[in-house]
């Protein structure tokens, strides 16, 4: 039966059906009906991505991989591709450790963005490995620009606050502080006892002079971690 509607469709009518049998978990069917739509027309993208997305998702990392990278290959803005690429590469990274791996994530996750990615998760996920690899200031700018997408994204101001207090940017953390504690997820909480003071601090629009004792012996303590 499967045959028999194979003949009757297009490249790109066989590529959406390869993806209603995925979603009806007939995954081997819709492995077979995307490999035909690569026989039938190599430069199908969209069936490369799906391939790959699949054999992912089966523990087949190294086989996705080349799928997205032949996808981007044919169709060098396809963000979605990319940003897989990013995303294989990043979960080698956390279990391999190894620096090459990062470096390939962040480079495809960027390349995602310049494709025309714009979303907050993605550009947090670019500051994170960029702090990672210690380039502050990409690390900064994204997770700037990821607060800019979501001004509720209370882990990004987090992030921040961290960054500029290691770089006793005061004025900045205060901002980022402030703003985490604007977060309708906000749970003070979760936080530490210096963290809630800085929280509470940061919340008034004048600090008394205790308050900016507290920062100073806050800076002396933290800075060196």
């Amino acid at each position: 039966m499967l045959e028999n509607t194979q003949q009757t469709m297009s490249a790109d009518q066989l590529c959406s059906h390869g993806y209603s049998l995925a979603i009806d978990g007939k995954i081997e069917d819709a492995i077979t009906v995307w490999r035909e739509v690569i026989s039938l027309d190599q430069s199908h993208a969209v069936a490369h991505y799906n391939l790959g997305a699949t054999l992912y998702d089966l523990g087949k990392s190294e086989e996705a991989l080349a799928e997205f990278y032949r996808a981007v290959s044919v169709e060098p803005s396809f963000a979605d591709a990319h940003e897989r690429i990013g995303y294989t590469f990043h979960m080698r990274a956390r279990e391999s450790g190894e620096t090459s791996d990062y470096r390939s994530a962040l480079a495809a996750y960027r390349r995602a963005v310049q494709s025309g990615t714009k979303e907050a998760t993605l550009f947090f996920t670019i500051g994170d490995i960029a702090r990672y690899l210690r380039d502050n200031r990409l690390a900064v700018d994204s997770l700037r620009t990821a607060v800019s997408l979501d001004p509720d994204f209370e882990r990004a101001y987090y992030e921040l606050a961290r960054m500029y207090f290691k770089s006793f940017q005061w004025r900045r953390l205060l901002e980022a502080i402030s703003a985490l504690a604007r977060c309708s997820t906000f749970d003070e909480s979760n936080y530490s006892i210096d963290w809630k003071t800085l929280i509470r601090l940061a919340s008034k629009v004048v600090l008394s002079l205790a308050g900016l004792i507290f920062l100073l012996r806050f800076f002396q303590r933290r800075g060196s971690n």
